[in-house]
């Protein structure tokens, strides 16, 4: 089941890879902030910190630090602000990136960089898996007329039946914005991301995996601790991988 608190863990300990990427003491901006978790820890680690997402986000109403509204496209900060742009498990939800990949470009200073942390198709595979591990118990709930909580299935009519509601959600649903989950295991490859940061201009310096496997199920929670789901990791495949990347000038 989803669980917010557990999800903030493992970003956290995502950055103990991240960190070390981001020039110290630097000005960063993140885009794509959600509650603003990792950018008041990457705050408290001595960076400057700007957060940006958007107003709708599912997170505007938990937020933990000061995240600013912008327009998924335009970021609204003059010419070579940041020594580095970060995200995490953002652009897959760019329908289209190059407008967005230019406004970064135009923000970063000289030699800046950008590090962004992406699924994998490890994560892609393991999260259909356990789709169905919480579907049955997400429809039942529903047909019950038990209240609706974060992780229900949305409501489609009063009448639907527990095969109904099942039908409806048989597939499990795609991640990011194209295609289906079934595609998302060739496009959240390494060599997919690899290509598309080259097609926008940029060099591609490092690829890292984070070395945490998860799923978008949240499977087990925080009852499978991080420093378990590490060891896993080599087996499992990790949920995660760092790209760090640089624009061409």
């Amino acid at each position: 089941m989803f669980d917010l608190r557990f999800l903030d863990e493992i970003r956290e300990a995502e950055l103990e890879k991240v960190v070390p990427r981001l020039p110290a003491g630097g000005a960063i901006l993140e885009i794509g902030g959600g509650n603003g978790a990792q950018a008041r820890s990457l705050e408290r680690r001595g960076f400057q910190v700007t957060s940006v997402d958007l107003a709708s986000s599912l997170y505007s109403s938990l937020r933990v630090f000061p995240v600013l509204d912008y327009d998924g496209t335009h970021l609204p900060f003059p010419d070579q602000t940041f020594d580095a742009v970060f995200s995490s498990n953002v652009l897959e939800h760019v329908s289209d990136p190059a407008p967005l990949h230019a406004e970064m470009r135009r923000v970063l200073r000289p030699g800046g960089r950008g590090v962004h942390v992406m699924p994998s198709s490890s994560w892609r595979f393991f999260s259909s898996l356990t789709y169905y591990w919480v579907l049955l118990p997400k429809a039942y709930r529903r047909v019950a007329g038990i209240p609706a909580g974060p992780n229900d299935l949305p409501a489609r009519s009063s009448n639907q039946g527990l095969l109904a509601l099942a039908g409806t959600h048989i597939l499990p649903p795609r991640h990011g914005e194209e295609g289906s989950s079934f595609g998302e295991l060739f496009r959240f490859r390494a060599a997919t991301w690899v290509r598309h940061f080259r097609k926008h201009g940029m060099k591609v310096v490092s690829v890292e995996p984070t070395g945490i496997f998860n799923t978008g199920e949240m499977a087990l929670g925080s009852r499978w601790p991080i420093v378990s789901r590490r060891k896993a990791a080599p087996f499992l495949g990790s949920a995660g991988i760092i790209y760090e990347v640089r624009f061409d000038r």
